[in-house]
């Protein structure tokens, strides 16, 4: 157990799990996660391999055009790297391409934390994305090779889901805006799986910008071809 969160392993040899997660329970103290309440989930089923919605998410190239409608090219997210000891990933950004406002901010978070949001990768099938006030966690479930379903889950801190118009809030402000986001990407990702079947798919260069979308290719190198 893990920040309200519940991890399984199977290997009876495993290190314990605050172990494993390296310095990802400290870097996330400040947001509580244990004392946040889930509140809502959507679930997708999506016709790409997890790996290409993984990627998705951790790149930006795809913003101005698929989320065109909610982003601002005057206030770029310029997106930064954090430095990981773990199995985990992060990127920080002060600006979201989704605007939310009327909640409060989680109860103690860290002075820094509070001014943007962060995404968390945590290997190899769980994404963690936080902002001042909310999270929301991803929970990608492979179901074949070109198959994924994704669960989509929010929570927030208990004081924030006790006050009386949080359902008013979140229902438009939050969930509404959000699944617009996801929809715009259910429209590009299956025809990135279909491109790379095509026979005349590519890999290019990396940029500077793909640092974690970098560390999954290669994280999928180390399993299935091995490190060596």
């Amino acid at each position: 157990l893990w920040g309200g969160f519940i991890f399984v392993n199977f290997d009876k040899n495993a290190e314990p799990l605050l172990s494993w997660l390296g310095d990802l329970p400290e870097f996330l103290s400040s947001y509580q996660l244990e004392n946040m309440q889930w509140t809502n989930r959507d679930m997708y089923e999506v016709d790409c391999n997890w790996k290409i919605w993984l990627e998705n998410a951790f790149e930006n190239y795809h913003v101005p055009s698929i989320h065109r409608d909610h982003y601002d090219p005057a206030n770029p997210s310029n997106w930064v790297f954090e430095e990981t000891k773990g199995p985990w990933e992060a990127m920080f950004s002060k600006r979201s391409i989704v605007a939310y406002s009327g909640l409060p901010d989680v109860p103690g978070i860290d002075e820094k934390k509070a001014q943007g949001l962060f995404h968390i990768w945590v290997e190899p099938s769980l994404q963690i994305i936080l902002t001042s006030n909310y999270m929301k966690f991803r929970q990608y479930l492979p179901e074949g090779p070109e198959k994924l379903r994704l669960y989509e889950n929010w929570a927030f801190p208990k004081s924030t889901v006790d006050m009386p118009n949080f359902n008013d809030i979140v229902g438009s402000d939050y969930y509404e805006k959000y699944s617009q986001i996801i929809r715009e990407d259910l429209g590009i990702n299956p025809n990135v799986q279909k491109s790379m079947r095509s026979g005349s798919y590519r890999p290019g260069r990396y940029s500077l910008e793909e640092c974690i979308v970098h560390r999954i290719a290669n994280r999928v190198l180390d399993k299935v071809v091995g490190p060596e």
